[in-house]
């Protein structure tokens, strides 16, 4: 799925935690979440990789924090939850 794709599913679905659909907006912490995951993906297909743990820079890596943190975020809808890194 490309950058694309998920903007129009961000306009176009909301889902619930179960991935059901709930209504015709996805929140701004689900649209950055599927950014961020759109972005690790593809970090990890040039590299060549199925999953970031392969990788040397596993720990320092900015991607993937971005990744984790969006995550968090999408869980916690803003209301702390004291997710901190």
């Amino acid at each position: 799925h490309t950058i694309r794709h998920h903007a129009f599913l961000a306009h176009s679905l909301k889902l619930n935690a179960f991935g059901s659909v709930m209504n015709e907006t996805l929140d701004i912490y689900v649209q950055e979440l599927l950014t961020k995951k759109e972005l690790l993906q593809h970090c990890q297909q040039e590299k060549g990789l199925e999953s970031c743990t392969s990788c040397e820079h596993l720990f320092e890596c900015e991607t993937r924090k971005a990744y984790v943190k969006a995550v968090y975020e999408s869980m916690a809808k803003g209301q702390g939850g004291g997710f901190e890194f």
